[in-house]
């Protein structure tokens, strides 16, 4: 059997027009009726209550809050969906993983 000869492609990497980094907090999604894998990035926070009201101590302006309208839930924007067959998200969540314990420092950081 005649074994193939590897070859070397370089890859460049650009950016549109509209790329820009977002924050995330978490994800939530999971299969498509299609069988792809559907990943919705969000960003969580306590939404502020509509007033609040605080004592002033004269003596040092320091204040204190007294009383604050109705709690309000915490939300999850989403801000990006991300679409992917699922042996691409296998192999994004390793490559994510292997990237949060090199950060960690549990393992050594590989090139990439």
């Amino acid at each position: 059997m005649e074994e193939l000869e590897k070859k070397r492609v370089r890859v460049e990497y650009k950016k549109t027009s509209d790329y820009k980094i977002i924050p995330a907090t978490g994800a939530y999604g999971g299969a498509t009726p299609q069988g792809e894998i559907l990943c919705h990035f969000y960003v969580e926070y306590m939404v502020p209550p509509d007033s609040i009201e605080i004592e002033i101590n004269p003596a040092n302006g320091t204040s204190k809050e007294i009383e604050r309208t109705a709690e309000k839930p915490f939300i999850r924007e989403l801000n990006t969906g991300v679409l992917m067959r699922p042996d691409i998200a296998k192999s994004v969540g390793e490559w994510l993983i292997e990237q949060a314990n090199a950060v960690i420092g549990k393992t050594p950081k590989l090139d990439s």
